[in-house]
């Protein structure tokens, strides 16, 4: 179960998104160094993570990004 005052005041489910500079990007779009450095970082960001106890989850549907757990949001926001 997640809980989490900040994940909530960003659950709007509606089409805008919670910045307004984000772009959605698919791996289709990105060269493969490109490609490289966004699983480079995120790994990087996994593992920094980890080892100061903090858990981060994947929460998006679909996707590519299997670095970190995939939870069901719908479902952690009811819990």
């Amino acid at each position: 179960m997640i809980r989490s005052g900040f994940l909530q005041r960003y659950t709007d489910f509606g089409t805008k998104h919670f910045s307004d500079n984000y772009t959605k990007y698919s791996l289709q779009s990105l060269t493969k160094a490109e490609e490289l450095e966004l699983r480079k970082g995120h790994n990087a960001i996994s593992r920094i993570c980890d080892s100061s106890g903090v858990d981060v989850y994947n929460a998006t549907r679909g996707g590519e990004l299997e670095v970190y757990p995939r939870v069901d949001l719908q479902q952690t926001l009811r819990s």
